[in-house]
């Protein structure tokens, strides 16, 4: 029988010192990044804010642009945003009761008016004082108006960019990884049997497996499926949610399926963690390693080669 290796059961002193080193980098980054990025956003949007406010007539007029504002992916930040909480596409779908597609608009004359009712009846009276008063804006009120909303939106959509950046070169570097051990990439595919997995020796990007999408899915040399999640994350608390919660139901559910001989649930971790939360996942059957040491995870590897 081959002996199969598993992976490293790391104690809380070992995770106490790679949580320190994981929240240093973390700063790290953070104090490095530019503005840059957000100023490109703002400015994206600033155009867009100002052109509803001028073609609605300063909002008085929203329900002859609404369709426009609501359809287009970058346009439709600018009405959701005039509203204080914005809303979202799902509130604004219940809340009007109306689908937000081209057909909806072309089929149901009262959708517009439906949408506006919602939109107008959340408007921020802070930054539209104007509209709740029923009068024309100062020029100030305007420029407050539109850079407030803007901000607004900026920062939401900056935050949002973050992530998907983090997450998009925590992937790469696991991928460059895997690569610089060995290991070819092959297509993305779903994964609902051992047979559809990658061959030994391969990986694929973010593909189903089972019930459920890993981000990436090696096939190690003991035969063995390496599901890996990759988790960043930027407070403990939000930690927990992606890897006690959302990741280790993953591995309740591979486990479930490909049982403990034929599967084994990864996460390779980047940003701000809680050392009590990783003892927690480790036991629940998910092996862990981390974006500032992938000679980790490299290391594993290349034992299942020797097994």
């Amino acid at each position: 029988m081959v002996r199969q290796i598993r992976p490293s059961v790391w104690s809380s002193d070992q995770l106490e010192r790679d949580v320190e080193r994981s929240l240093s980098e973390f700063r790290e980054r953070r104090f490095a990044e530019s503005h840059a990025g957000y100023v490109s956003i703002f400015e994206r949007y600033r155009v867009h804010v100002r052109n509803l406010l001028e073609e609605s007539d300063n909002l008085q007029g929203l329900v002859s642009v609404v369709r426009q504002y609501v359809l287009d992916d970058e346009k439709c930040y600018a009405l959701r945003y005039l509203a204080s909480p914005y809303i979202s596409d799902d509130d604004l779908k219940v809340l009007a009761d109306v689908k937000l597609s081209a057909s909806a608009f072309d089929s149901d004359p009262e959708v517009a008016n439906r949408i506006v009712k919602v939109v107008s009846a959340n408007i921020d009276p802070w930054r539209f004082p104007w509209f709740h008063e029923n009068r024309l804006p100062t020029d100030g009120e305007l420029r407050i108006a539109i850079v407030s909303t803007t901000a607004l939106i900026a920062s939401s959509r900056s935050q949002t960019q973050r992530r998907s950046d983090a997450k998009i070169r925590q992937e790469a570097e696991i991928a460059q990884a895997l690569e610089e051990v060995g290991l070819c990439r092959v297509g993305r595919r779903a994964v609902d049997t051992p047979n559809r997995a990658p061959n030994i020796g391969e990986f694929c990007l973010e593909s189903a497996l089972g019930n459920h999408k890993a981000d990436l899915i090696a096939r190690l040399y003991d035969g063995r499926i390496l599901a890996i999640e990759a988790k960043v994350s930027n407070s403990a608390v939000n930690s927990y949610k992606r890897v006690n919660h959302d990741t280790v139901a993953k591995v309740t559910g591979w486990l479930s399926q490909f049982g403990t001989y034929g599967v084994v649930p990864a996460a390779v971790l980047s940003g701000v963690f809680k050392v009590q939360n990783l003892i927690d996942a480790q036991e629940s059957g998910l092996a862990l390693f981390w974006s500032h040491d992938l000679g980790q995870l490299q290391d594993f590897i290349r034992l299942t080669r020797e097994a």
